[in-house]
């Protein structure tokens, strides 16, 4: 009797729910193909913060460009960064572009696990904003380049805590998706510099900040980089430039 009643109950709720997910979806993708290229203009934001640097490091002058991002840009960023990408020499981003052989193997699954609940939040974001084009870590790639790694294998000093609740908040993202799309579509394009008002980066963003600052000092001291470009989240960049500064004497290039 209760048995029956429960499935009763599932089916009255999860039958509309999945055919009001289904019909939202089919209209999603009527509204991006026929509002593609309106939406892309209009989002022609450009968020990126760019400081170039002069420095010394073990007594050799040292050039690099270090960039603050969105890690989804704008076309009118895309196209910024293709222009970075061309005139520098050697390239880093938060995780760079190649695995980490040397983490436990509960790390690998989290790590896996995490970004598959986010996915579906991440590509309703993407296509309702119009920021779906590649940062400059992925043009770097794309051309054939290495992207060094500034944080290393560090996820797994980075709290499991926060690795749930980014994949609760993934999960509900993903439960919400249409609604996700339909709300980011009609944001002001300049709200993206209010991203960081996140109270879930808490404790993790002063970690990230050092790791990645020590990341990049890291690769300085190696003899060959120079005229490197790097990049870190646009929540990480003040952070991480004052632990720079501290370990580095900086000249800023206008």
């Amino acid at each position: 009797m209760i048995k029956s009643i429960t499935n009763g109950f599932l089916k009255l709720a999860v039958v509309p729910y999945v055919a009001a997910y289904l019909l939202s979806s089919a209209h999603i993708a009527y509204d991006y193909n026929r509002n593609y290229h309106t939406r892309v203009e209009q989002n022609s934001v450009e968020n990126l913060r760019i400081h170039r640097y002069r420095t010394e490091v073990n007594g050799k002058e040292k050039y690099f460009t270090l960039v603050g991002e969105i890690h989804s840009y704008t076309i009118r960023e895309n196209e910024i960064a293709k222009r970075l990408v061309d005139s520098h020499d050697y390239y880093a981003s938060e995780s760079g572009d190649s695995g980490c052989s040397d983490v436990s193997l509960f790390t690998k699954l989290e790590r896996r696990a995490v970004n598959l609940t986010v996915a579906p939040l991440r590509f309703f974001y993407q296509i309702g904003t119009g920021r779906r084009f590649n940062n400059i870590g992925q043009i770097a790639t794309k051309e054939g380049h290495k992207v060094y790694s500034l944080e290393g294998c560090s996820s797994e000093n980075i709290p499991f805590g926060f690795q749930a609740s980014r994949a609760v908040n993934g999960i509900k993202g993903a439960l919400m998706g249409p609604l996700i799309y339909y709300a980011v579509k009609e944001e002001d394009p300049n709200l993206d510099e209010n991203i960081c008002d996140d109270s879930l980066l808490g404790e993790v963003r002063p970690k990230r900040d050092h790791l990645q600052a020590e990341g990049l000092v890291r690769l300085l001291e190696t003899a060959d980089i120079d005229n490197l470009l790097a990049t870190v989240g646009l929540c990480h960049l003040d952070g991480a430039t004052i632990h720079l500064s501290e370990q580095l004497e900086l000249e800023e290039i206008k």
